[in-house]
């Protein structure tokens, strides 16, 4: 997210000013708080065994927030998405092996924050495309900080500036207080001497994730730093600086056109040709205008959009709905078998044939343990009448009646004819995905289940129906 390596360099240059909060609002840029808090819980947190969710829920921050949640990428990312899909992949395959330094959040972990906001009463927007602009106008507005680690946030003009967690000490609370340290942009650009208005063309040709100026080491040979480092992404971004510090901008008064200037020098620099195009789109993300509370959704129907902003439905449906692909988060798993999605791609495809008719929808998954492929997936529609066909258009699913959701559930799940009337109401969803697991199974495998398997599923239905997840169980 953002300038790689700029919180870094900001850290470096001690450019964080130390601060108290008291009876203050902050803007909350969720993704990346719950990403902070996920990591750095105490203890810390499993995330070899499809992630420890209670554990995350126990996780609390003292404070009045603004939360804001992102709703997905638009194609302008993409690449981006696909080297992050990547990334995710070799960290999965660490963690798998064992490895202490790889971090890879759990799938649902979106869900379950919303999940504990709502449970605490805590109000929070979630948009329908990237969160950022909305963030920062709704910071402005406020006039209070982002609490953020995305150093996109120190590129926008903020004027309470950015808190990031990790100097965020919300759980040394004195006073009503919480210790923090803050970095404002005013800052920045003072200690090195840029103009502000350059601080967008600083992070569209250092690299953010819609554009990056490949110079290969031009900047640093031209512009070198007064320390070299050992890291030569740092020693970049100060190249960076000082190429920007030099820039003649006398007697432009218009941002634009001091944007415009640098750039074409940064090009001049590179000597190579390029479209600005894409540079230019990228310095226009950082500009803040007022930016409202999304209501709509585009191509979403009210009543998903509603649904998403209470929390209430996976946020998964507006990248299939907007762009006609599923990314498939990376598990740690056994990586000398077929993706653990494989299993359930059933039921996706009567999840996308539900949200996109007879539209294919493009997933991204793993094909091993290096590499990621990407495949159209032909939805499936319930083997019901044209009239319940018509109840289930997307407009006013939402109103469909409630046997006919539950025949599409028990048909995706492949138990439209398993007999439930004696099964407790609670378990019945649990029988009904074991029959689905032990139908796959049967077809995809010739040996027998494991009986460890089958003893850990029912322990499973045991545990969490009667005994506090905290406390020790006895095996006999």
């Amino acid at each position: 997210m953002g300038v790689q390596k700029l919180d870094n360099l900001v850290d470096e240059s001690k450019l964080l000013e130390d601060i108290t909060l008291k009876n203050t609002d902050i803007v909350i840029d969720a993704p990346n708080v719950y990403y902070f808090l996920y990591f750095n819980s105490v203890p810390k947190l499993d995330q070899s065994h499809g992630g420890d969710y209670s554990g995350f829920k126990e996780e609390d921050c003292k404070v009045t927030p603004h939360v804001i949640l992102d709703g997905g990428s638009g194609p302008e990312k993409f690449e981006t998405l696909k080297s992050r899909l990547q990334n995710k992949l070799v960290n999965a395959k660490k963690m798998a092996e064992g490895s202490p330094d790889s971090n890879i959040l759990p799938p649902l972990i979106k869900d379950v924050f919303k999940q504990v906001l709502t449970e605490r009463n805590l109000q929070f927007e979630e948009s329908f495309g990237e969160a950022d602009p909305r963030i920062a106008s709704l910071a402005n507005e406020l006039g209070c900080p982002v609490l953020s680690h995305d150093s996109d946030f120190y590129i926008y003009d903020l004027e309470g500036g950015v808190l990031p967690p990790s100097k965020f000490l919300w759980k040394m609370t004195e006073g009503g207080q919480i210790t923090a340290k803050c970095y404002r942009r005013s800052e920045f650009c003072t200690r090195f001497s840029i103009d502000p208005a350059l601080m967008s063309v600083f992070a569209s040709i250092a690299g953010n994730d819609y554009s990056r100026l490949e110079d290969k080491g031009k900047f640093v040979k031209k512009y070198p730093p007064c320390k070299m480092s050992n890291n030569w992404k740092l020693d970049r971004l100060r190249a960076l600086l000082e190429f920007l510090s030099t820039v003649n901008l006398r007697n432009l008064q218009d941002s634009e056109e001091k944007q415009k200037k640098a750039l074409k020098e940064a090009f001049m620099l590179v000597n190579v040709q390029m479209d600005e195009r894409p540079f230019l789109e990228s310095i226009r993300k950082y500009n803040i205008g007022p930016v409202k509370a999304e209501t709509h959704g585009g191509v979403l129907a009210q009543w998903m959009c509603d649904k998403i902003q209470e929390g209430k439905l996976t946020s998964f449906v507006t990248d299939v709905l907007h762009h006609k692909r599923m990314m498939l988060t990376p598990l740690v798993e056994d990586f000398s078998q077929p993706s653990s999605y494989s299993a359930a791609l059933h039921i996706r495809q009567y999840f996308y044939g539900l949200l996109l008719g007879q539209e294919l929808c493009t997933e991204f998954d793993r094909v091993d343990e290096k590499s990621v492929s990407q495949k159209d997936v032909r939805p499936l529609h319930p083997s019901v009448s044209q009239d319940k066909l018509q109840q289930l258009q997307l407009q006013h699913l939402d109103q469909a009646p409630e046997d006919l959701r539950r025949h599409v559930l028990m048909e995706a799940l492949e138990s439209p004819d398993l007999v439930l009337g004696n099964v407790p109401d609670h378990m019945k969803l649990p029988l009904c995905v074991t029959n689905f697991w032990w139908k796959y199974r049967q077809r995809n495998h010739t040996t027998a289940p494991n009986k460890q398997y089958v003893c850990a599923l029912l322990l499973g239905f045991v545990y969490g129906e009667h005994l506090d997840p905290r406390e020790s169980v006895t095996l006999i």
